[in-house]
């Protein structure tokens, strides 16, 4: 290769390096967040508890805004690394929070200034040694509009969805169906575990059809099937299964596999039906054996 044709190609694998960094990073901070809203929900009847999910929620959105906008940029699309920093800034610029009452405004914004400081932070201390370290992101794709309503068209008819909800909210029990409590769910099929199911039975790219979020292709190891703030629908490119979380607190799993391969590895699924966590709330703490 010749020496201009190599370094031209070295520095697009750092321009791809650095977008695996920052996606890596608000991946990482979303997570964080997430699982403090968890626990918080857990304790809410504790004093302070109810106070710190608001605000762990407010805080998750906020990376959360700023992944999408992440994501949707290319680093192959740039020349140059002062033009890829670009986007990057414009994307900081332009992410943002779902926001409703002005109270969430309030949190919301302190929230998401306090988030940009450490992207901020961790951006201006990043170093060529430490991009070279960062272990890529696996595949997640924003699809397309028109490509969007395609997919969810096909995945709607395929499961009989004729409303805004499926099942137990709307419609009749289809075969093959689980209802559990979401809360419960994600403590005993955390997102590391469901991945590993599908991996077991060599399943690939996933559709996840989120009310607040864009529509994606995603590699099952970035997924997490549980739309806490929205409805949300997850399946195959087959559509042999699905998962659908509403914000009501249930998961639906269907699929003639997939709810055997759960019960499989969360036994007692069946003393978790949905509303438990409501249901067991009143003396503060939530107990999962």
């Amino acid at each position: 290769m010749e020496v201009g044709k190599r370094l031209d190609w070295e520095k697009k694998m750092m321009r791809q390096q650095h977008h695996h960094a920052v996606r890596r990073y608000c991946i990482d901070r979303a997570n964080f967040w997430a699982q403090q809203v968890e626990r918080a929900e857990l304790r809410r009847r504790y004093p302070g508890e109810q106070e710190w999910a608001s605000l762990s929620s407010a805080r998750c959105s906020a990376v959360w805004g700023l992944l999408i906008e992440l994501e949707s940029l290319n680093p192959a699309s740039v020349s140059s690394d002062e033009e890829w920093l670009e986007l990057v800034e414009l994307a900081v610029q332009t992410a943002g929070t779902p926001l409703s009452t002005e109270a969430e405004k309030a949190v919301s914004w302190l929230s998401w200034q306090h988030e940009i400081a450490l992207f901020s932070r961790f951006l201006d201390t990043l170093t060529p040694e430490q991009l070279a370290r960062v272990r890529p992101v696996p595949h997640r794709r924003i699809l397309p509009d028109r490509e969007a309503r395609e997919k969810w068209e096909q995945l709607r008819r395929h499961w009989n969805i004729t409303t805004h909800y499926w099942y137990p909210l709307h419609g009749p029990e289809p075969p093959h169906v689980g209802v559990f409590d979401a809360l419960a769910f994600e403590r005993f099929v955390p997102g590391d575990v469901f991945a590993a199911i599908l991996a077991e039975h060599k399943v690939g790219l996933l559709l996840d059809f989120s009310e607040f979020n864009p529509s994606y292709e995603v590699d099952p190891e970035l997924l997490d099937p549980i739309g806490w703030d929205s409805e949300r629908y997850v399946a195959p490119t087959t559509l042999e299964w699905m998962v659908y979380s509403s914000h009501e607190g249930s998961v639906t799993v269907s699929g003639e596999w997939l709810l055997p391969a759960i019960r499989r590895v969360w036994p007692s699924c069946d003393d978790y039906p949905w509303g438990y966590s409501w249901q067991r709330s009143a003396s503060g703490f939530i107990y999962m054996r």
